[in-house]
């Protein structure tokens, strides 16, 4: 790692800086005296940390960093107000939107990890789908649907990425030992935003949900029950613009489906499968899925019981709140 990338590792332990001002802290071309200074003896602990871990991890795979005002960093992210500043990789860098909305190449795909057997099916069986289309597959590396999720597009021998709530040297990222080696494999990665030691705190889940809503072109809820996260990364994805798809409940659902009807009712667009998915986009030429040209993100209107945010899809608004 040259020293400006080392500079830039640096600045990204600096939490109380936006990511704007670590780019302009960065163009004055500062010293590291002084960028010790700014860090403190926390965010140097946390630096050090990381290139230790890096220098000595005997991963024997390609792994690294994205920095935000790099080519190579999801061009999809950079919309979203709270981007990281950093992204840290094992394997594949992440494939973000190339910003043509006229098109999507990849899905995110959520659920609950305390799923039924016919949600996995449907996880399963949807992004293999999707995967054989030539889609890149988003989800969470946790059990249940963000599992099968992964085992759907690695069963096509495709790409999956699975985002982090903790960092690359917590045991939490080793607990799905056998996926991630499944990921990597065909071409996927793992990612992470986080210091390489850091714990899955609560708060890491939520800006993983963020993550994992901004860096896809959609987001699909598989099998979610009322106060799900998966629920969480949906309103994320909603904001920033982005589709919301939602499987249909199946016909005896348990209330593990009750986050997808509440979904449903919100305006996420309810689909059966992959190939329903596709039918909503009207077109599906060469494996990708047309999006409608004429879309915008709505600002938010104030009611005087909530602000809703308003997402536009083919000429209809749906209010998610």
């Amino acid at each position: 790692m040259d020293k400006i990338r080392e500079k830039k590792l640096a600045l990204s332990f600096l939490n109380s800086v936006s990511t704007e001002d670590k780019i302009r802290i960065l163009q004055t071309d500062i010293s590291w005296e002084s960028l010790e200074v700014f860090l403190g003896k926390k965010g140097m602990e946390l630096f050090v940390t990381q290139l230790e871990w890096e220098n000595n991890s005997t991963m024997g795979t390609e792994h690294g960093h994205i920095f935000y005002d790099e080519d190579d960093y999801p061009s999809s992210l950079k919309s979203d107000p709270e981007a990281p500043y950093r992204l840290s990789y094992i394997g594949a860098k992440p494939k973000g939107t190339n910003g043509n909305y006229n098109r999507a190449e990849s899905l995110t795909v959520v659920g609950t990890r305390r799923c039924t057997s016919e949600g996995i099916g449907s996880a399963f069986m949807f992004t293999s789908d999707a995967s054989s289309a030539g889609l890149v597959i988003y989800s969470g590396f946790a059990d249940g649907i963000d599992k099968a999720a992964h085992y759907g597009a690695i069963s096509q021998k495709s790409a999956s990425f699975a985002i982090l709530a903790s960092g690359f040297a917590h045991e939490a990222a080793y607990k799905q030992e056998k996926l991630q080696e499944s990921i990597l494999l065909y071409g996927g990665g793992l990612i992470s935003p986080f210091p390489c030691e850091e714990e899955p705190f609560k708060w890491n889940y939520y800006y993983r949900n963020r993550i994992m809503s901004s860096i896809s072109d959609a987001t699909v809820v598989v099998e979610a029950p009322e106060h799900s996260g998966a629920l969480i990364t949906a309103h994320y994805a909603a904001e920033c613009g982005k589709d919301v798809f939602v499987l249909s409940p199946h016909i005896n659902y348990s209330k593990t489906f009750l986050g997808n009807i509440k979904l449903i009712k919100e305006g996420g667009i309810e689909i059966k499968s992959y190939g329903t998915l596709c039918e909503s986009y009207l077109q599906f030429p060469k494996g990708h899925i047309t999006i409608p040209i004429k879309r915008e993100k709505i600002p938010y209107m104030k009611t005087s019981e909530d602000a809703k945010r308003i997402v536009a899809y083919n000429g209809t608004y749906y209010a998610v709140i």
